[in-house]
């Protein structure tokens, strides 16, 4: 039990000294999942018209802060096709987020 709570403790204290960097890499990180409904639009040639469920699930990671993550961190290269990315972003209405440096 004490050894939990020193491990929790740890997390915390390592949370804290990104100071916000971090947890918004792992938040982002543990919603990849929600591209799922995306896959054969954003990893596929051809480029197809996304879905409803991935237009909204765009929106939800738009609210989340992890557009730009998604396309400038060549951690998810693997996951996604920038140039499918940005097709569907524009095709479910969801500009870029000015934040997000020039891609």
């Amino acid at each position: 039990m004490a050894r939990s709570v020193v491990l929790a403790m740890c997390v915390v204290f390592v949370v804290v000294v990104a100071g916000g960097a971090m947890p918004q890499k792992l938040v982002c990180s543990a919603k990849l999942y929600m591209l799922a409904p995306c896959d054969s639009v954003i990893k596929e040639e051809p480029w197809s018209a996304p879905s409803t469920l991935c237009c909204s699930n765009l929106r939800a990671l738009e609210q989340e802060g992890c557009i730009c993550p998604y396309l400038q961190d060549p951690v998810y290269y693997g996951y996604i096709n920038r140039p499918n990315l940005l097709k569907t972003l524009t095709s479910c209405g969801i500009r870029i987020p000015p934040a997000c440096p020039t891609i």
